[in-house]
């Protein structure tokens, strides 16, 4: 579009008509007297009788204008490529973005068929949601006097006085885009009907009271407000008040009964008929849950009085009211947060640690936790709720909701898990589907909780190891001495560990420190290329422990002592293993250990036999090609840490 000083000067007009496709547009200049037929692709001439003042400052009157009229057609066109750097009057841009939100609307499927109160057939943008009529409000509320200052238009009936009031333009406008765009051969039914299809108005008002009936079943502008209030004493009844809320504008709530009286006013914010969509409101809250079914059995209900059973089958449709779109509003002040449950997992007596937690080869019991508010409920208060006869029931001064779900979960038995599968369960704060199907929550108590919480985040400097151990003949590298502590700390608490530092880090000194730390009898298995490198390290590095070489055909193993080092490969702990299994090691480490990432293998059964105080396992490439093969390493070094493969 070409904006010649003409148009410049120009001002648009929206002039509504019933039916909306009839709208049109008024380009006009507000001085008086001038002739205006601007060059616009689909305007023609014609006059408009506008109500505005002749001179600023002036009181408003009626007087005609000439106008080039431009129909919705062309002004859609016109108005939806209208560029924003375009010099021209602000009602040419307040209405582009009209036209553009319309647009919008009807492309996100909100254009609806209905009836013009004259009974033509016609589409309309509904329902709205309260973002959409916040941004229409601001809409209208950007539009200056000059954008619509036409009376209320050939048969519209949404004004104030005699001027059409700003929201009511843009909502016409907004269906006038609906009304065109959707009016197409594709929006006929197979039977070649033409309502809300062709051109031309056609009368329906014998469908007036279906289409009013189907745009209450979509929502309309209403929704069905149901406050709870509770009794005076806590065993008296609850009483259901209804209200309706706008959609259009959420913060607007009235009685119902000022929707019975006729009363609800606040402009179109509840609709055109109010009290039909409060009918259908309420006859979708009965279906959802029959205890509010009476309600329309009277002539103008206004609330409803429910006994325990009501009120225990009222709570037992919750879900329902919410899916049907009613909202249920309980008493903040009264009613507290739904109850809660998490599992508690502590190692029974005997096992008092994690380490012995998972050596548990049988099922351990998890108890069951309830909270409201956060704080775990008495003994006596669980069997209150558990006898409860009642949906809701009184509890610390305030109402506790007790639904079908939390009901069954109050009797539910406690759960019974693998040691493996209770601790991850706590690692990963909820239990597993299969146990639990409400998500919930999982604690771990006890001795067992601080170990998991340290295994997760392990101290800085565990068990007193803040320089190198004594008979240690090396100096150890920062990280190193860290390796140490970590290595320490797991086979104190979990019982062993995988160090997978990558070749040339030094492993094997960690190794030997580990040793000299704990100064027990250790074996080492390697494979057999690297038994003299053992040899030579633990001979320079723990001068004072012994080291002896179990492999050959002339091999013996004698008792070892405290300090022994005994060193061997995977072949021999595979054909040896009964003799190697004989003594009662303290640490038992695996050279290599992606040597036993089969666990079916021959050589992975013959190392998980070697008795172990503690096990740690070196490898680089802790995974090669498969997962499993790192549950393998981990599952002899901390067995059952993982769980069955």
């Amino acid at each position: 579009m070409t904006t010649n000083s003409v148009l410049t000067n120009s001002v648009l007009t929206f002039v509504p008509f019933e039916p909306a496709r009839g709208s049109w547009f008024a380009v006009w200049s507000p001085a008086a007297g001038a002739l205006f037929a601007p060059e616009i692709e689909g305007a023609r001439p014609d006059h408009l009788d506008i109500v505005a003042p002749l001179d600023p400052g002036t009181a408003p009157t009626s007087r005609t204008v000439p106008v080039a009229r431009l129909p919705m057609p062309a002004a859609i066109d016109l108005l939806a490529s209208l560029p924003v750097s375009a010099s021209l009057d602000p009602t040419w841009h307040r209405w582009a973005d009209v036209v553009r939100t319309g647009l919008h609307l009807v492309g996100r499927g909100g254009a609806f068929p209905s009836i013009t109160p004259a009974g033509w057939d016609t589409w309309r943008v509904e329902p709205i949601d309260p973002s959409d009529h916040r941004r229409i409000v601001a809409l209208a509320a950007r539009l200056t006097a000059w954008g619509h200052c036409v009376d209320q238009g050939d048969g519209v009936d949404q004004g104030d006085g005699s001027i059409l009031t700003a929201e009511a333009a843009v909502r016409c406008c907004l269906d006038a885009v609906a009304d065109r765009l959707v009016r197409t051969a594709a929006a006929a039914p197979a039977s070649g009907s033409p309502l809300f299809a062709q051109r031309d108005p056609v009368r329906i008002e014998h469908l007036r009271p279906w289409l009013d009936a189907v745009a209450s079943e979509r929502g309309g502008r209403v929704t069905l407000v149901v406050e709870m209030t509770p009794p005076g004493e806590s065993d008296g009844p609850w009483t259901a008040t209804l209200r309706v809320r706008s959609r259009w504008d959420p913060s607007l709530i009235v009685d119902v009964a000022e929707v019975w009286a006729g009363r609800a006013g606040h402009g179109d914010r509840f609709g055109d008929d109010p009290e039909i969509e409060l009918l259908a409101q309420l006859r979708r809250a009965a279906t959802a849950a029959p205890t509010l079914a009476p309600v329309l059995d009277r002539h103008h209900p206004e609330e409803l009085v429910l006994d325990d059973a009501d009120l225990d089958r009222f709570v037992a449709d919750l879900d329902q009211l919410e899916a049907a779109g009613i909202d249920v509003r309980w008493p903040d002040h009264f009613l507290a947060p739904a109850v809660e449950r998490r599992a508690v997992v502590r190692a029974p007596a005997g096992a008092g640690h994690l380490r012995s937690f998972l050596a548990i080869r049988d099922l351990v019991e998890v108890d069951w936790e309830f909270l409201v508010d956060g704080t775990a409920l008495t003994g006596e208060e669980l069997r209150q709720l558990a006898e409860a006869k009642r949906g809701i029931v009184a509890l610390r001064g305030r109402w506790v909701r007790l639904d079908p779900a939390v009901r069954a979960r109050l009797r539910a038995p406690r759960p019974r898990l693998r040691p493996a599968a209770a601790m991850a369960a706590v690692m990963a704060g909820e239990l597993p589907p299969d146990v639990a199907d409400d998500g919930a929550a999982v604690v771990a108590r006890g001795p067992l909780a601080s170990d998991i919480a340290e295994l997760v985040d392990p101290p800085v400097a565990p068990i007193g190891l803040d320089r190198a151990p004594p008979g240690l003949d090396a100096t150890l590298r920062p990280y190193q001495l860290e390796g140490v502590r970590w290595l320490a700390d797991r086979c104190e608490r979990v019982g062993g560990a995988c160090l997978a530092d990558d070749m040339g880090l030094g492993k094997t000194i960690q190794v030997l420190a580990l040793h000299a730390h704990r100064r027990g009898p250790t074996l080492v298995v390697a494979p057999t290329s690297l038994l003299a490198n053992w040899e030579r390290e633990a001979a320079a590095f723990v001068p004072d422990a012994v080291v002896r070489r179990f492999h050959g055909p002339q091999r013996t193993l004698a008792e070892p002592g405290p300090g022994d080092i005994v060193i061997t490969s995977y072949g021999v702990a595979r054909a040896d293993g009964e003799r190697l299994a004989s003594v009662d090691w303290d640490l038992v480490v695996l050279d290599e250990a992606q040597y036993v990432k089969n666990p079916r293998s021959r050589t992975a059964r013959a190392v998980r036999s070697l008795p172990a105080r503690a096990r740690v396992a070196l490898t680089g490439t802790p995974i090669e090609n498969r997962l499993a093969e790192l549950w393998s390493i981990l599952d002899w070094a901390v067995p059952g840490l993982l769980g069955p493969l």
